[in-house]
């Protein structure tokens, strides 16, 4: 269960967007208004169907390998007090790895 509003989560994503050349939260709104990148409600929709949990933070990044791809960086608190740094596809919503930190 997400216990942070989608919305503000979502403007917090494109805040923390790196300020490379180009980028910014204008360009990111623009990747999803442009159908490159799925918003973040969609995201954590596919995150909580399988890690379930708190959102604590999440960041929209540009992948360092493909620098034309995004990744969603979220971390979650799941019941059992576990720490996830979760990352997921910005455009196709697959999880791309997960690691677990107690806290």
């Amino acid at each position: 269960m997400t216990h942070i509003p989608a919305a503000a989560v979502f403007v917090l994503a494109l805040l923390a967007i790196p300020a490379r050349a180009g980028e910014g939260p204008d360009a990111a709104r623009r990747a999803v208004e442009a159908g490159a990148i799925k918003p973040l409600s969609e995201i954590l929709a596919a995150i909580e169907a399988r890690h379930p949990g708190r959102v604590l933070e999440a960041e929209l990044e540009r992948d360092d390998k493909a620098p034309s791809r995004y990744i969603y960086e979220i971390k979650m608190l799941t019941a059992d007090g576990r720490v996830l740094k979760i990352e997921a596809d910005a455009q196709t919503a697959d999880i791309l790895r997960v690691k677990d930190r107690r806290r």
